[in-house]
């Protein structure tokens, strides 16, 4: 005979999704907290990388732009935290093999937001500071006065662009799992795709062609990459 699984009351579901929820909440203010404390540093980092002067506006800038970054940074590294714990309290009411491929999704799921922040940060950041720096765009009686609000903005939201962008190749592989699309699907409609991908790439990068190129050419390799993945472990079947 099989063992009966027991079955958890309403109630208690709902105690262990708040305790779960709460401890969520206290990573990330703890996060935060030391986000503020290591801001500092953080910040001449990331000023290093531009190798340009910063400037405020206005006296409250300083203080609001530490404490809105903290919270933002914060929240950002607790999504880790808060997929493992719906992935706990959802497991189970999933069988073995639902379990396994949770897993998969988790791991690879942080696996490619790192290499996505990094590859932001070593390759592309660089060369597309550089590029928007040129002389080009500044005639001769042009100066920059950066604001440091504003660098801080565009930084955070080009690494975590391409980290959340990154995770595109999740989704496609999650569509074919669940035979929601094949992959003649993905070959019929390439071009469109590839289109959407560049699209996107656009809109988390700055206006400039290179950080668009240098985004949407990794992504449509990892588009290939999950037709392959696709064919090789027959999710058409």
């Amino acid at each position: 005979m099989r063992p009966v699984r027991k079955v958890m009351p309403f109630w208690d579901h709902v105690y262990e999704l708040r305790n779960r929820i709460v401890l969520v909440i206290t990573c990330s203010a703890l996060f935060s907290v030391v986000s503020y404390v290591f801001y500092p540093d953080a910040v001449v980092l990331i000023q290093s990388i531009l190798r340009e002067e910063l400037y405020v506006t206005s006296i409250t800038e300083g203080f609001l732009t530490r404490l809105k970054t903290s919270l933002l940074f914060g929240i950002y590294c607790s999504i880790p935290l808060l997929g493992i714990q719906i992935s706990l309290f959802a497991a189970p009411a999933l069988s073995g093999s639902e379990r396994f491929y949770l897993v998969a999704v988790l791991v690879s799921s942080f696996i490619l937001m790192s290499a996505g922040l990094l590859f932001a940060l070593k390759a592309v950041l660089p060369i597309s500071l550089r590029f928007l720096r040129s002389e080009v765009f500044y005639p001769g009686d042009v100066s920059r006065l950066l604001s440091y609000t504003l660098y801080l903005q565009f930084f955070f939201q080009f690494i975590i662009g391409f980290g959340l962008f990154f995770q595109f190749p999740i989704v496609i592989i999650m569509l074919l799992k669940f035979r929601i699309i094949d992959t003649s699907f993905l070959l019929r409609n390439f071009k469109y795709f590839i289109g959407i991908i560049f699209l996107v790439s656009a809109a988390v990068t700055p206006p400039d062609i290179v950080s668009q190129i240098l985004l949407a050419l990794p992504m449509t390799l990892l588009y290939g990459v999950c037709i392959v993945l696709g064919k090789v472990f027959r999710m058409d079947d």
